[in-house]
């Protein structure tokens, strides 16, 4: 029902846009509607985009259309006057695109500020300022903004607004392992939220805070709850919901969970020199709770030669998890031999992990990225600012040779592999962890890979 209400939604839209752009009927509408029907088409367009190339032919066959260019070029023209009822959501909107899934994050910096001097009592750029500070891990400007975001919502008298952006400014305390300080936050937002979002997973890491702090009976109380809590295909109320079960049956977290979590929670925030120390501080806890002084390669034998039949699951996937973790955080340092050495390891577990199955499609995406970033390297800020500005509209990343001396025909063959490991990723592993966030970041290389062999290969065959 609800599909065929959106359907709808569209028709409407794709009939109004009809007529502004080919001069019927509807072709002399007010600037003001005629922002909310580019929004609308713009929207459409974009959402659509995101779905997976194996149901886009359903979402086609429904009469939607996915075409991010027109997206982008859409929401721009809706954003250009201040004055018009749909320019700040258009620029909000077109700020996310730009940063997540563009990757231009001076753009989306210009478009965020611009907002925060239009709108300064609107906590929403303010939101969105943080959410961009945070993934480009600049945890203290995000922490800082978020307050903002907070107090600007409190005071127009948009509660449920103020407690999200506060539940957002407790994650960033939690990133950065400072449990004492994110723990009211959370405590405060469940206990007032009328929202159903957050609640599975900001109990999970309640109950981590309350273990790093000490306060461990107030754990399986809290942990009881988070099965009502858990939404349906919701990815994180499912990790949310199986840490807790697992606290529940073990009665506490273990050593290495504590150092592994830390190094997570780091690597998050791009804090990676952090996550790195964390995660090889957790070496001597693989294999149980009493630490022993061993080296990799005598933890990686006892693994590896240990009968399956009576090895512990536990100490292989602590072992897959360590791996995994120390390979990514190498990369987030630039340590990029390292981390492929890491995260193939990691791969080489397959067939022996048994719950913490996510981490080898995550360390197979992790592969595939270096490969395709060598390549293709992402625009710098110098770089976006020399663009002409008309080009916002343009999805497509250009390929660059400048970090890459290497042959046509080598970085056609290193994409494709590239691809493949994405195709990997996406299919060869069931129903794991995260599988829907990591499909985002799938499509959008699937989708960065096959322009870039695509410029390659026709730039080749004009060469000829």
């Amino acid at each position: 029902k609800g599909g065929f209400y959106m359907r709808r939604s569209w028709k409407y839209y794709e009939g109004l846009l009809a007529c502004l752009e080919e001069g019927g009927p509807g072709g002399a509408l007010d600037p003001a509607l005629r922002s909310r029907v580019q929004f609308g088409v713009g929207f459409f367009h974009f959402v659509i985009s995101l779905v997976p190339a194996s149901f886009l032919w359903l979402a086609e066959a429904l009469g939607f259309e996915a075409d991010r260019d027109n997206a982008l070029r859409l929401l721009a023209e809706s954003s250009r006057s201040a004055f018009l009822p749909r320019a700040p959501h258009a620029t909000l909107l077109l700020a996310a695109l730009e940063n997540f899934f563009l990757e231009r994050p001076g753009r989306a910096a210009k478009l965020i500020s611009g907002l925060e001097s239009r709108y300064p009592g609107c906590a929403l750029p303010h939101m969105l300022h943080g959410f961009v500070a945070r993934v480009q891990g600049r945890l203290q400007e995000s922490v800082d903004t978020l307050k903002i975001a907070v107090e600007r919502a409190s005071v127009g008298g948009a509660t449920q607004l103020a407690l999200t952006a506060e539940y957002e400014l407790g994650h960033n305390y939690f990133l950065q392992c400072q449990w004492e300080s994110a723990i009211p936050i959370i405590e405060k937002y469940l206990e007032t939220t009328k929202s159903k979002n957050f609640r599975a997973y900001g109990a999970y890491k309640l109950g981590f805070c309350y273990w790093m702090t000490g306060k461990h009976d107030l754990i399986a109380p809290l942990y009881r709850k988070v099965e009502g809590w858990v939404r349906p295909n919701f990815s994180f109320d499912k990790f949310a919901l199986r840490k807790a079960q697992e606290y529940l049956q073990n009665e506490k977290f273990s050593k290495f969970d504590e150092k592994w979590v830390s190094a997570s929670n780091f690597f998050e925030g791009k804090l990676f020199s952090s996550a790195l120390e964390q995660v090889e501080a957790s070496l001597v806890f693989i294999c149980g709770d009493t630490a022993r002084n061993m080296t990799e390669d005598e933890v990686e034998s006892e693994i590896i030669e240990a009968d399956p039949s009576v090895a512990d699951t536990q100490h292989v996937d602590n072992w897959t998890r360590y791996l995994y973790l120390k390979g990514a955080a190498l990369r987030g340092l630039g340590r990029l031999a390292e981390a492929t050495e890491y995260l193939e390891r990691a791969l080489g577990m397959l067939g022996r992990v048994s719950r913490e199955v996510y981490v080898l499609p995550h360390a197979l995406v992790e592969l595939a990225e270096m490969e395709i970033e060598r390549i293709l390297p992402n625009k710098t800020e110098l770089e976006e600012e020399d663009d002409d500005e008309n080009k916002t509209t343009e999805a497509a990343l250009p390929v660059s040779e400048a970090k890459d001396e290497s042959s046509v025909e080598d970085k056609v063959a290193r994409l494709q592999r590239a691809l493949a490991m994405l195709k990997r990723a996406q299919g060869d592993f069931g129903t794991y962890d995260f599988d829907k966030q990591l499909g985002y970041r799938i499509n959008k290389n699937n989708t960065k890979a096959k322009a870039g062999l695509k410029d390659l290969q026709e730039g080749e065959e004009g060469n000829k």
